[in-house]
């Protein structure tokens, strides 16, 4: 799965923010890599199960959607 986030800034923060799930995920039943190219997360799955797929993919996807709209709000 790949996500353009069209600011390579913005795309290093959120792929530094998603390594310890990637590392430490809170289930063995999906493998993921994440890397890094200029603007594009790449995310690799790895698993035997399609809702596991489906559930890993929903968890990233929203965990994507955070990182980009917490570092993208101004600070009050």
């Amino acid at each position: 799965m790949k996500v353009d986030l069209e600011d390579s800034g913005l795309a290093f923060a959120v792929y530094r923010s998603l390594i310890p799930e990637a590392v430490d995920p809170p289930s063995n039943k999906v493998k993921v890599a994440v890397s890094l190219e200029s603007t594009i997360l790449k995310f690799y799955f790895s698993t035997d199960s399609l809702s596991s797929l489906r559930a890993a993919i929903n968890s990233y996807l929203r965990w994507v959607m955070v990182a980009v709209e917490s570092l993208r709000k101004p600070f009050k």
